[in-house]
């Protein structure tokens, strides 16, 4: 594989920045997060966010390859380098800005908590000493501002694994966008309400790592592209649960 270093010197001594430009990038996806990101039967990584990620790069001139693991995994990956140049789908929060460099926004999710129907869940305090599951440094988190720290955040393997906990009553809420939670509860018949905290959505981008931001100007171009086109529109619109 060819690689091209682009190296910055101060003085005479070596910059410890330092630009890598490869060949293929490798974008990182979540296992258990569909209709976003999951494995179809084959064991291939399927999901809205698969497909606008291969259109904006492909757009862009840029090879892509896909590494599918648990979410966890995968976000760790993305924090150290670690085998992964850019996390696809990754929402936007200010604890992530340190950690990540982001593509301009080509979607919005509307990050929402999931309960029982049963619960009947109407304010955050009523989530008081319970236990519900969420990502690391969810967008969500900062809306239950200093209540935060009355409620147990749970991290899990996959929002299925989540969805399965709430069914079995081992948690009372699951954080999830919107389409991810009507497409788990409908799929493990779990009768469920939404509690949103007047959510206006959290902007989806391509994360990338910070040695890998080379590739921004291009992709921000891909992008720009594709939404005047309708081409990220369109893949969009076939994913939404939001009118369902």
């Amino acid at each position: 594989m060819r690689i091209l270093y682009f190296v910055f010197f101060s003085g005479l001594s070596l910059n410890s920045f330092a630009f890598v430009v490869k060949k293929e990038i490798t974008c990182g996806v979540a296992l258990g997060y569909p209709p976003y990101q999951y494995a179809n039967s084959k064991n291939e990584p399927v999901g809205m966010d698969i497909e606008l990620a291969r259109l904006i790069f492909t757009n862009a001139g840029i090879k892509v390859k896909f590494l599918q693991k648990e979410w966890n995994e995968i976000y760790a990956k993305g924090l150290h380098n670690d085998d992964v140049d850019a996390i696809c789908g990754l929402e936007i929060s200010p604890e992530r800005v340190p950690y990540f460099n982001f593509s301009s926004p080509f979607n919005y999710r509307k990050i929402v908590l999931f309960t029982l129907k049963e619960n009947k869940v109407t304010k955050i305090s009523d989530l008081f000493g319970k236990v519900i599951t969420g990502d690391k440094h969810s967008t969500f988190e900062k809306y239950l501002g200093s209540d935060r720290d009355h409620i147990r955040i749970m991290e899990t393997i996959s929002k299925e694994d989540s969805f399965l906990k709430l069914k079995k009553k081992t948690v009372t809420g699951v954080i999830a966008p919107l389409e991810v939670g009507h497409y788990l509860s409908a799929k493990f018949a779990i009768p469920v309400r939404v509690f949103d905290e007047k959510n206006p959505g959290s902007p989806v981008t391509i994360g990338f790592s910070k040695n890998s931001s080379v590739y921004l100007p291009r992709i921000n171009k891909s992008i720009e592209q594709l939404l005047k086109n309708g081409k990220i529109k369109n893949i969009i619109a076939r994913y939404s649960y939001l009118d369902k």
